[in-house]
């Protein structure tokens, strides 16, 4: 079955949603599997509120810029994912040796460093940007086929910032204590939420919409993709009862996914890789996120499923276990076009894509109702889509997927 995009805007190309094949990540350039976050010694930064800071740690910070302020008047937060101290492969090494002493962060995609003058508060901190985090021929951007070609794109991303004044500047959290929370519970990234990631997306989104009603096959070939453009609230709904995901729990959530997949917890996820129907803050430059890609790629129990939006308007990664039914399953998204930062339009492919991720159904059926006039999945539909699951795989999800799990005592069947 395959969801069409409708309702093309002015000038948009059609094309048919294509599947790219899926891809074992095994780069010898990237992390080992199960590489755990270092913690050497804290680099130099001459006091300030980045003393003492290790790699990947995590900094919250108030933007002091003419940005927009957040709905409560404050000034909007940035998270400031800290950097292994190697030079900047953007940076000359005169302006590398000119730069004073002190830490790189990472916000956005792009590497900040201390700028000269410093910041006229003791919490303050001035950065100036020391160029991209994946620069052209990077070897993350090879490891996952198609991304390089999609970032070299023309971006109608704001450009980025020469200069980040900032206030407030405290830790509030490391990629060691994310994992370590993922492990001892990870239900929070792995059961989902009633809308999933979409607290820190824009109003305008793409939607999936299919002329299926999830009883019969669509003729998917035989169908164009079409695209449109949607309001919808920058904050979306969570799990039934929960508040919507903001602040670290937003900005770490990609993150903590990712490490509940690595760890075994779930098995699939999903990442955006690129976009270009509009500013969207990327998911992959969340914190940590490029980290836990790398990881990931070096894992050769985990495999990527590249999936491309119609029109080449959008790339995710769908990464997978190579085991079933998850290898199955996850290769079904990427085979119309799925993407982490569309939400489907049609029930029947809401149920699908939150089935395949592993979210509780309490949450799908939460989210299927929040956006789709209030009304819940039909049994018809919950039928249908574990009828198509059980064609792509007849074998049944059992977690945790890792080697590492254990034995099948204490197991978990997957939802």
């Amino acid at each position: 079955m395959q969801p069409l995009l409708r309702a093309p805007p002015a000038g948009a190309a059609h094309s048919r949603c294509r599947m790219r094949s899926a891809t074992s990540l095994a780069p010898r350039q990237l992390a080992a599997p199960g590489r755990r976050p270092c913690r050497p010694a804290a680099a130099d930064v001459g006091g300030g509120p980045l003393a003492g800071a290790q790699p990947f740690d995590l900094f919250s910070a108030a933007l002091r810029s003419d940005a927009p302020a957040e709905p409560s008047g404050a000034p909007p937060t940035v998270f400031l994912e800290v950097l292994p101290p190697v030079a900047s492969p953007s940076s000359s090494s005169a302006a590398a040796a000119a730069a004073p002493p002190g830490v790189r962060v990472a916000w956005r995609g792009r590497i900040y460093e201390p700028a000269a003058g410093g910041a006229d508060e003791a919490d303050g901190l001035l950065l100036r940007d020391a160029g991209p985090q994946l620069p052209p021929g990077h070897p993350l951007l090879a490891a996952f086929p198609g991304w390089a070609a999609a970032a070299a794109l023309p971006s109608k991303a704001p450009p980025p910032e020469p200069l980040l004044r900032l206030g407030a500047v405290r830790r509030v959290g490391s990629l060691a204590e994310l994992a370590a929370a993922v492990e001892a519970n990870p239900s929070r990234w792995r059961d989902g939420t009633g809308a999933r990631r979409r607290a820190a997306a824009p109003s305008r989104v793409l939607f999936f919409a299919s002329p299926c009603d999830g009883g019969r096959r669509c003729r998917r070939r035989r169908r164009r993709c079409h695209l449109t453009d949607r309001r919808r609230s920058a904050n979306a709904s969570s799990g039934p009862g929960d508040a919507p995901l903001a602040g670290y729990d937003s900005a770490t959530l990609c993150a903590g996914e990712l490490l509940a997949l690595l760890g075994g917890a779930r098995g699939v996820a999903m990442v955006q890789l690129a976009v270009n129907w509009g500013p969207l803050p990327l998911p992959a430059y969340n914190p940590f996120v490029l980290e836990l890609l790398a990881r990931a790629a070096g894992n050769p129990e985990v495999m990527a499923h590249m999936s491309t939006a119609a029109g080449g308007l959008g790339l995710s990664a769908i990464l997978s276990a190579k085991r079933e039914p998850f290898r199955a399953w996850a290769a079904h998204l990427a085979s119309f076009g799925a993407q982490a930062a569309l939400v489907a339009d049609a029930p029947y492919y809401k149920v699908l894509i939150g089935r395949v991720l592993g979210y509780a159904p309490a949450n799908v059926a939460h989210h299927v109702a929040t956006t789709s006039g209030g009304a819940p999945p039909s049994p018809q539909v919950l039928a249908a889509v574990e009828a198509e699951l059980l064609k792509l795989s007849a074998k049944r999800p059992s977690l945790p997927w890792t080697a590492a799990g254990g034995s099948s005592r204490g197991k978990r069947k997957a939802k």
